[in-house]
């Protein structure tokens, strides 16, 4: 079943595609990344292949769960090239909270979400991310963050001190895993 979880502030849509054998399954929610340089959309249709590909191991996670994939969840930050931030400038993935809470001004792409997250309850989230090639020079990937594409003047004073963790993180010998 293929159902648009809401709009954009620039009218696209927020598509999710539902993928089961029949009703009353857990449900289990794929998240793609929101950011255009990370490869976590085509992850996503790489589940959504899978999953509809007659496998044994398909038909047996869709006998005991419904699936739902969010290929894209930031289409207007996507079209525009932007890192993480839709089209009014905010960060659409780390503002869900602020669409829990009601507030008027959250990103309408976190309100989408966070509204069917609240009224099916997944039992599990997966969250698909990559790498950014245009950062691969740099020690820590994907997190490196670019100040420029942040409206808050509080985030982007942040932003060489979230950079500067990560690349400690990662000289300590930590990695960070995302699929």
């Amino acid at each position: 079943h293929l159902a648009s979880l809401g709009q954009t502030a620039q009218g696209r849509d927020i598509w999710m595609l539902s993928i089961a054998s029949g009703n009353g399954k857990p449900h289990v929610l794929v998240h793609s990344t929101p950011q255009p340089a990370e490869v976590g959309t085509i992850a996503a249709e790489g589940v959504i292949e899978f999953l509809l590909s007659g496998d044994h191991v398909a038909g047996s996670i869709l006998e005991r769960f419904t699936i739902h994939v969010i290929p894209q969840p930031n289409p207007d930050g996507v079209v525009l090239g932007r890192l993480q931030v839709n089209s009014k400038a905010q960060r659409v993935q780390f503002e869900y909270d602020r669409a829990a809470t009601g507030d008027p001004n959250a990103p309408l792409e976190s309100e989408a979400v966070w509204t069917w997250l609240a009224s099916h309850r997944p039992i599990l989230l997966i969250d698909l991310h990559g790498t950014f090639p245009a950062y691969a020079d740099r020690p820590t990937l994907p997190y490196i963050f670019d100040q420029a594409l942040y409206a808050s003047d509080q985030v982007r004073a942040l932003i060489p001190f979230m950079d500067q963790a990560l690349i400690s993180l990662q000289e300590e010998g930590l990695s960070l895993i995302h699929i």
